[in-house]
Order: structure tokens, then sequence, then C-alpha cells
């Protein structure tokens, strides 16, 4: 029921006289209008292939909120027209006076008739009325006519029906009713087109603060109060300040994707976000294919590890760390540890040759680096991992040296069985002296506390090293990064994370990583330009899944269609990523997303750009 009736005046036509020139000239409406028109009950087309259905909200929620109609806009080619206009609060006293002096008759009545069940109500209509009427009096408060017209774009009917519907259940699921303007498409079009016509008469009351959330805030600034400038809101201006860990309701986990094309500023973006951390005390260490972090690393004063084919090993794959849990707890997780080193195995063996591990094999495997942990007597008790230090002039305990490849091999050529003898066939390649020999010794990394590690594997082949690599570093990460110092905010950056996806033990490393690394106080940011590829496994599905803020830049044309499909983007965002400039990105969290210019000053681009002619680069 409207509690105000609109006042209609009459419409004077502008006069035109007929002998002017002007009606000879091409005016901009002739350019824009189409061929035609073909004005249908509940649809109107336009041209041959262009169908639209108008809408007015015809009831809206009892309390309303900021952003509420962004449900509409994000559903596709979608126009929302907010035709708003004020009262004269004279008449809003007037009308809320007749209303109170009404639902009072109304209680009077039920009191006497002894009907109680309606007097709750009723009192609650009457101090509403009277907050209302006093809010307008002391000009705390104004009353606006509110016509709200929505109108969804096709390019076919059958299209149209299936947005219609979506838009319809969208809206209906936060009590937003909608009327499909009957027979009065034409108006409907008219009304939510540039012109600041508004010819439908279906209107509703709003105070100012419901009007308020009429407003399309949806492209409002992103400031978190300890975040890091991340760059400028292309719709505001504005700076955007960005914390991944700002944690609940923003953002559930730290983890971030970022999607782009070679050349679009990818990595330009992940090292800006890394460097301007670091001033935070965020630790970062990157998985680096091609060499692009180092001027980052030594920028900040962090540690490089540069791994060759010809040099002694740098990681130990058998390292085990203590594990502490949210209460505080530490213990050794051996079961995992055996897992991911089998896992290791299964990565050197398929890609020598594609073999897989049999049942039989597993088992021997087992018993093999059990026996080899058990033989330093470590357990999952802690204080297992270290031993009296036997040095001259040493007082106190050291860690332990861990298991080798190479003890391995040797455990297993002294079982004298064929199994045991096979499994040291294939690890042999993989023995200290040989060219596979990288990861057989004790590890040689001193980290401490760096602020910045960068794991630069570029001169490896990408055949067989590569991707090896890529696993035990992760793996060291684990165990050395992440589980150590739960109170230190960290970041791990994975680049050209597409490439994990061909080898499905990495693949699931990653999916371990971005699922288990929230409550370790660590922000994973995967970072691929193929997102197919990357989405085509269930591990690379169940890390976009994992992630609570997405950046996206400039698409491949064979990826645009997956990337709008998977995130629901309009088709202007679509176009956005589709002519994005290097640098220029969306930025999702949530169902909130804004475009953003990557900024960084002239100081920070010499160590943060590494292409050629002076452009951010992926």
């Amino acid at each position: 029921m409207m509690l105000f009736r609109k006042k209609k005046g009459k419409k004077s036509k502008p006069e035109v006289e007929k002998n002017s020139l002007e009606h000879g000239t091409f005016t901009l409406k002739e350019y824009l209008a189409p061929e035609g028109a073909i004005i249908e009950p509940d649809y109107i087309q336009l041209g041959s292939g262009v169908f639209m259905r108008s809408y007015s909200v015809s009831h809206f929620p009892s309390s309303v909120f900021v952003g509420f109609l962004d449900g509409a806009a994000n559903i596709g080619d979608v126009a929302i027209s907010t035709h708003i206009m004020p009262i004269d609060d004279y008449e809003v006293e007037k009308e809320l006076t007749l209303k109170i002096t009404r639902l009072e008759a109304q209680r009077m009545i039920q009191e006497k008739q002894g009907n109680i069940h309606r007097l709750g109500e009723l009192t609650r209509s009457i101090e509403d009325a009277w907050r209302l009427r006093d809010a307008v009096a002391m000009n705390e408060d104004k009353m606006f006519y509110v016509t709200v017209v929505i109108t969804i774009t096709a390019n076919s009917l059958e299209e149209l029906d299936q947005v219609s519907k979506l838009l319809e259940e969208t809206l209906g699921g936060r009590s937003v009713q909608l009327r499909r303007n009957f027979l009065r498409q034409k108006e409907g079009l008219i009304s939510t087109l540039p012109l600041n016509q508004n010819e439908m008469d279906r209107y509703r009351n709003f105070n100012l603060g419901a009007t308020t959330a009429l407003f399309p805030f949806t492209a409002s600034n992103l400031v978190h109060h300890n975040g890091v400038y991340l760059g400028t809101n292309l719709s505001t201006n504005a700076p955007v300040i960005f914390d991944p860990f700002i944690g609940p309701p923003v953002m559930p986990n730290a983890n971030i994707n970022v999607f782009a094309m070679s050349g679009s500023g990818k990595s330009y973006l992940l090292k800006l976000l890394a460097a301007r951390s670091a001033l935070r005390g965020v630790r970062s260490v990157f998985i680096d294919p091609d060499g692009e972090y180092r001027a980052l690393t030594e920028k900040v004063g962090g540690v490089i590890v540069d791994f060759r084919p010809d040099q002694e090993a740098l990681i130990n794959p058998f390292d085990l760390e203590e594990e502490e849990d949210e209460h505080g707890n530490t213990k050794v997780n051996l079961h995992e540890k055996l897992q991911d080193i089998k896992n290791l195995f299964n990565v050197m063996f398929t890609n020598n040759g594609g073999y897989r591990l049999s049942p039989e094999e597993n088992a021997v495997l087992d018993r093999c680096i059990m026996s080899l942990y058990s033989k330093r007597q470590i357990t999952s008790d802690p204080n297992s991992l270290y031993e009296p230090d036997p040095r001259p002039g040493y007082v106190g305990y050291r860690k332990k040296e861990m298991p080798t490849i190479s003890e391995t091999v040797e455990w297993l050529e002294e079982q004298g069985t064929e199994v045991g003898q096979r499994l040291a066939t294939l690890l042999f390649p993989y023995r200290r002296g040989n060219p596979l020999g990288l990861f057989d010794g004790q590890s040689r990394v001193r980290l401490k506390d760096a602020v910045a590690i960068d794991f630069d594997i570029s001169h490896l082949e990408e055949g067989i090293m590569k991707p090896l690599a890529m696993h035990v570093i992760l793996n060291w990460i684990w165990e050395k990064f992440v589980k150590r110092n739960r109170h230190v905010r960290k970041l791990v950056v994975a680049d050209e994370a597409w490439m994990y996806m061909y080898h499905e033990d990495s693949a699931m490393f990653l999916e371990k990583m971005s699922r288990r690394c929230r409550k370790r106080n660590t922000s994973f940011c995967v970072a691929s330009q193929s997102f197919e590829e990357f989405t085509r496994s269930q591990q690379g599905k169940a890390v976009l899944t994992n992630a609570s803020a997405t950046v996206l830049l400039k698409q491949n044309e064979t990826d645009i269609e997956y990337v709008q499909a998977q995130y629901h983007l309009s088709d202007g965002q679509r176009q956005f990523l589709e002519s994005a400039h290097p640098g220029e990105a969306l930025l999702k969290i949530g169902k909130n997303m804004l475009a953003l210019r990557v900024d960084a000053s002239p100081y920070e681009h010499e160590f943060v750009n590494t292409t050629p002619g002076g452009r951010p680069n992926a």
C-alpha cells in the first residue's frame, strides 16, 4: 500500500517550427537508433538480433542495505535505472499524522473487541510512524518517491528467457519482487535509457537511508586498515590499499590467485606486493622458474638460492621439522613426510620413463624410509630431532643429519630382493655425482630470518630437473618455512603454476598448500598465464576455490571464455580484460570486484621491472 499519492503534472510538448532547416540535418538520435523495433507484450526486439525485457520493482524488503541490487548487475547485460523525486516535508507530516490517527483508531477497536493478536503489530507501526514523523519534522530525515526499472538484454529470445529467470530468482531470494512491464515494454525501456525520463508510474516511498542504499556503491574504494598500496582505483582514482591477512569476514583466508597472459604485468604486481609487504614484516619466498625475482630479493636484503645442474646438494628432501598446532603443542609428522618422499620418488620415476610404483614397491619404500629414520631414533617427539653436540667446547644440542637418497639406495641394495634392486636402479641416476643428483646430500641452505628467499631454478632443464626441483622446493618450503614461526606472516609465491599441473604429485602439493597454509599464517599466491591449463585438473580447481582474492589482468583469447564463466564476469568486465593495458587488472574479493591500475614509484620500478623497454612484465 502506498503511503503518499504522487501528483501528476501535465507534460508540455516543445513547439518546433515546421520550416526549420534543422529538419534536414542528420541528428545524433539517427546515428544511434536501430533499424527498427518490434514491441511485443513482454519484450522488445531491436533490429534482427537484440532482445530486451524490462521490469519494475514492485516490492522491496522491509530493510535494505548498500548493494542489495548488486546481484542483478552481475548476471549479464543488465541496466538498472533508479528515479528519485523528493517529497515535500509538509506533505509527509500531513500524511503521517493521518496514518497515525488511523492506526490508533484500529488499535482502540481491537482492544474493545478483545482481539489482542494484532495489538503488538499495530503498536510497532504506530511507534515507527511517530519516529519517522519526528525525524522529518526535525530535518533529520527525508522522504522520496522511488521508481526502479531494470532492463535486460540478450542475443536471442531463449537467452532472454534464461537471463530473466536468473534475474527473478536472484532478486527473489532477497525479497525483491519484480513485475514484468506487460504491455509497457516501450515505457520501461525509455525509463532505463540515459534520457532522464521516467515513463513508469509504479513507485514506492523511501526514506533517506533506504534511498542511499539504491546507489551503485559496488565500485567503491578498497581500503584495508593495515594493507599496502597496490595501485589506483580506475573508477574513483582513489588508492587501493590491500591486506591479504585482513581475515574474516572480508577474506576467509589469505590466498591469492593471479591469472594473466604473458606481458600483462603479472610478475610486476607480485613483486610490488612482496616488496611493500616486507615493510610490514611479511616474509616472502618465491619459486622462480625464470629468474625474475633476483633483483627484488637482492634489494630487500634477502637470500638467493641458485640451482644449477653441476653443483652439490642445497636441499635434502628428507629434512624434518617439528610442527606446532593451534594449541601450541609440537610434534613431528612422520607419516606425512613418508608420503611426501614417496610422492617425490613418483615424480622422479614418472619423469624418467613414466614408471609408476606398484603396491609391493610402495610397501618396500615404506619400510625403507621408516627404517632410515628409526636408525637415527627419530620419532614423533620433537626432541628426537636433536642430539648432543659432540664438537669440543660446544655445550648443547644440534640438529641430527637426515637420511639421503644415497642411503635409500644402499638400504634397498642390501635387501637382496628383486624389488629392492629394481627400486635402487631407478633411484641410481639421482645419487650424488650423477647429472640428476642435485638433491642427494644434507641441506646447505641457511636462511634464518631472511625477509625474502628466491629459489631460482631458471638454469635447470625443462624436461626433468625443473619439475623435480619445483616439487622438492615446495616440500622444503612447507617443512622449513610455512610450519615454523606461526606468529610471523608469510607469503609464498608459486609463479608459472601451470607447470605444476602436468605432474599429479606436484599438483596435489599445491592443493595441500592452498588448503592448509591458512592455519600457519601464510598467504599462498598462485600465478599462471594459462587459466585453462591450470584449471583442467581437479587439483587446479581446488586451488582456485581456496583463494579469497583473485587478480585478473589481460587474458588470452583462448582463456577469456573460461575466465568469464568461472568468475561470472559481465560483458563489460570481459571487454576490459580483452583490451586492458599492462598493469590494469580486476581485483575480486568475495562478491566484490573493482578495476585498478598497478602503480610503482620510479625507485621501485628499477628492481621490479624486467621487461625491455620499461613495460611491466608477466
